[in-house]
């Protein structure tokens, strides 16, 4: 019996102490009241509308009635009916604008497809170096200002580049 002395030792003092809690458990349930819990705020009945609108705007998104409020669809749609409307209203064809490019003599192919790229003549500088590369006209490019209207394929601009 010894050998348990530790062991009774701890289930006896939990025990004493599991029955202290009942007794504290019970004496809080006894005095809490019975009866409903009082309202923090008053009825709806006796608030006005701007009351009503404070309280609501704690929880909720509170828009007056005649603002019209729309979800992300309904301002996607209306959004594109409104860009459909201004590109309406713009003229059908832009102007067709004038670029002008200096090529300096001795530029070579590489550089002169860089100075097409970087004015907007070009969107392919790859494609416009193997192009002259292809047709062997590295070494025909004219030194001078050259003048590129509107939209050009690369066929055009090689031909106003080699020619005067």
């Amino acid at each position: 019996m010894l050998k348990n002395k530790t062991l009774l030792y701890g289930l006896g003092s939990g025990l004493v102490l599991g029955a202290m809690l009942v007794q504290m458990m019970n004496a809080v349930t006894q005095a809490a009241p019975k009866g409903p819990i009082a309202p923090v705020t008053p009825a709806i009945d006796q608030l006005d509308a701007k009351q009503i609108k404070e309280i609501a705007a704690k929880y909720y998104q509170v828009f007056p009635k005649e603002e019209r409020v729309y979800n992300q669809s309904q301002a996607d749609a209306l959004v594109q009916k409104r860009v459909e409307e201004e590109k309406a209203k713009l003229p059908a064809s832009p102007p067709s604008q004038k670029i002008y490019i200096y090529v300096p003599s001795g530029f070579n192919s590489t550089q002169v497809a860089d100075m097409l790229y970087q004015s907007g003549v070009i969107t392919d500088r790859k494609s416009f170096e193997d192009e002259i590369s292809k047709q062997k006209l590295t070494s025909k490019i004219q030194a001078g200002i050259h003048v590129f209207e509107g939209q050009t394929d690369i066929a055009q601009v090689l031909s106003n580049l080699t020619s005067k």
